[in-house]
Order: C-alpha cells, then sequence, then structure tokens
C-alpha cells in the first residue's frame, strides 16, 4: 500500500482529523491538484488556525497557478504565526512568479565570491579587497542602482540578527504591499513586465580598475 493510499485510509476514516494536510500534499504531489484543494479548504474550515494546512494549501494553489489563492493562504499563515518562515518564503515565491520582484535587506550584500578571493584570484593580493569591493557593487543599494532588484528593505536597529521577529515582520509588510499592487492586473501585463526584467538585467559599463600596490 502506497503513501497516499495510507493517508486516505486515515482521512476515510476521520475526515475532520488533522490527517488533512498530508492527505492533501500527498494528492498534489500526485497531480490531483483538485482534489487536494478541496480536502485543504474543507479542513481549514474545521481548523482555520492549521499551520501545516495553510501552507499546504498554499503550495498546491501556487503549482497550480492561482496565485491570489496562494498568496491568501501563505498570508493566514504568517498570521498565526509572524516568524513562519515557510509562510514568507511562499508569499516571496507568489511576488517572483507574478512579477520577478526581487528584495533586499539594506545590510545585506550579494555576490558569488568575496572581495578578498576575488583580489587574490586577479591580483594575487587580497589586500585590494576594498578596492574590489567597490567594484563588486555588493549592497542591497547598489543593487537597487543597477535595477537588479526592486525594493531595498529597511532592517531594525543593529541588523536584521539582532531582531529576527522584527526583520521577517518588515519583509511581510514588503511582500503584502506588492503583492497588494498586483492585485486586478491583468497576466498578460505580468508576463511583459517579466520579459522586461529579464532584458534589462545585466547592462554594465566598463571601468578600470586604479592599481594600488
Amino acid at each position: 500500500m502506497s503513501s497516499l493510499e495510507t493517508l486516505e485510509g486515515h482521512w476515510r476514516t476521520r475526515p475532520g482529523g488533522l490527517v488533512f494536510a498530508a492527505y492533501a500534499e500527498a494528492l498534489g504531489t500526485a497531480g490531483r491538484r483538485e482534489e487536494a484543494i478541496q480536502v485543504l479548504l474543507d479542513g481549514i474550515a474545521r481548523w482555520p488556525r492549521n499551520l501545516p494546512g495553510r501552507l499546504v494549501l498554499g503550495n498546491v494553489a501556487r503549482d497550480g497557478g492561482d496565485f491570489e489563492t496562494a498568496r491568501a493562504s501563505f498570508q493566514a499563515a504568517v498570521e498565526i504565526d509572524g516568524n513562519c518562515r515557510a509562510g514568507l518564503r511562499g508569499l516571496a515565491d507568489v511576488c517572483m512568479r507574478q512579477q520577478y520582484l526581487k528584495q533586499a535587506f539594506e545590510n545585506s550584500w550579494y555576490c558569488v565570491i568575496s572581495p578578498e578571493g576575488c583580489a587574490a584570484i586577479l591580483w594575487g593580493d587580497r589586500q585590494m579587497a576594498k578596492d574590489v569591493a567597490d567594484h563588486m557593487k555588493l549592497t542591497g543599494k547598489d543593487l537597487l542602482g543597477l535595477g537588479l532588484i526592486d525594493r531595498v528593505i529597511e532592517e531594525p536597529p543593529g541588523g536584521a540578527h539582532w531582531n529576527p521577529g522584527a526583520a521577517c515582520a518588515s519583509l511581510r509588510r514588503a511582500l503584502v504591499e506588492e503583492l497588494d499592487s498586483l492585485v486586478g492586473v491583468d497576466p498578460a501585463e505580468l508576463v511583459e513586465r517579466r520579459c522586461d526584467k529579464y532584458a534589462q538585467s545585466g547592462v554594465f559599463l566598463e571601468s578600470s580598475l586604479k592599481e594600488s600596490r
């Protein structure tokens, strides 16, 4: 007997039980999304604050292209637990899928190699890391200026690591605001925005790095 059949047996024995989220997730994995969503809606009606059910509904709806249901479900999960990382990731993913939205915390930085590593590879001198860092455009403000992200998210004093709860709240506000702006936007326009976003990425200017030896 497969795990899906086992879960289905448990669910049919106790259709009002908490096994509904696991059963629906298995249905979604098997490609039976409509059945999964119906099981989830019935289960959430009985258990409105069931976090796994909200997250599974968000995932199943998102994978099926129902972004409005996905957004509402992930947002409900975050309202149940303000520090729910899976819910925040779900909201961010819906944003990405709808308009290729990228955001960055104000004190974060992004690169595939550290400035020290880059300096050591290119010039054999890690002491040039500071000069290299300026040219690598690592910070959120740099990325915003280059058009590679759409928004810099404010962090609590001292940085996100000092107050993860406040950082999550800031991320949530930003995601909800961006998602609210997409309500009612024609899907064809969202596709056009996404294509434009990709087309504008990667534009750069060449410049020489001053030798500082």
